[in-house]
């Protein structure tokens, strides 16, 4: 397990969220076992068997309108969201108000496609990876479109930043949001060209050395979604 200590952490999730919204900046990676990331402004191929490089974003200083957010990307939330935490008994889903593909906002770097391909393929089909990746060119708005049988809370960067701009302040939220599972972020979810397959990036930290994100491949079966494939991209 990667070891960080807490000031850092909580530096990590000042920054994490207070700046999250900033979808054109490079993100600090905290992944476990990968270098950092790499940029390119090369758009995405149409050969499979190329080079998948990261569009530049357009700068913005807030997240996009949550209404480019599909129902259909909410039902894949709803499924990972209830296969990966409702077992576990949590009465309520904390999480950020914007979307990000990695530990923090940014478009997903050639790193993670290279990464994606070495550990999905040949099950990730690369019209699936590159709608991710186009999907994920900057962050965006969340709303309340989750069909859960528990509450689901939305946190901006204000009340992230008042959570923990002290050291007690995952205690401070946990007495706020008790049974809950921590503060979950989600990505955008990246297609195949028939919606039955899709991707999507989930991360969770639940303390300051307590988090995992993933990538989670799901297909659609009978109508319903569901995981066929996790791939970790961090852990502290």
């Amino acid at each position: 397990m990667l070891k960080i200590p807490k000031a850092l952490w909580l530096s990590l999730l000042i920054l994490m969220f207070v700046y999250g919204c900033a979808g054109n900046e490079e993100s600090p990676t905290a992944f476990a076992s990968r270098t950092p990331k790499a940029t390119s402004s090369t758009l995405l191929p149409e050969s499979p068997t190329d080079t998948i490089m990261t569009p530049t974003p357009t700068s913005i200083s807030t997240p996009e309108r949550s209404s480019l957010i599909t129902p259909e990307e909410y039902a894949v939330y709803d499924a990972m969201i209830e296969s990966i935490f409702l077992p576990s008994g949590y009465e309520m889903i904390v999480m950020v108000d914007h979307t990000a593909a990695d530990i923090s906002a940014g478009p997903a770097s050639q790193q993670d496609v290279d990464y994606l391909r070495e550990n999905m393929e040949p099950i990730l089909e690369p019209e699936t990876l590159a709608d991710f990746v186009a999907m994920n060119d900057r962050s965006y708005l969340i709303e309340n479109h989750f069909s859960l049988d528990v509450p689901v809370v939305l946190l901006d960067n204000e009340a992230m930043e008042e959570f923990f701009a002290a050291e007690d302040g995952w205690e401070r939220f946990y007495d706020q949001y008790p049974n809950s599972q921590g503060v979950i972020t989600l990505s955008r979810v990246g297609f195949n060209t028939n919606n039955e397959q899709a991707l999507v990036y989930v991360g969770n930290q639940a303390d300051f050395l307590a988090g995992q994100g993933d990538y989670v491949l799901l297909t659609k079966e009978g109508g319903e979604w569901k995981i066929e494939k996790t791939v970790l991209a961090w852990i502290s």
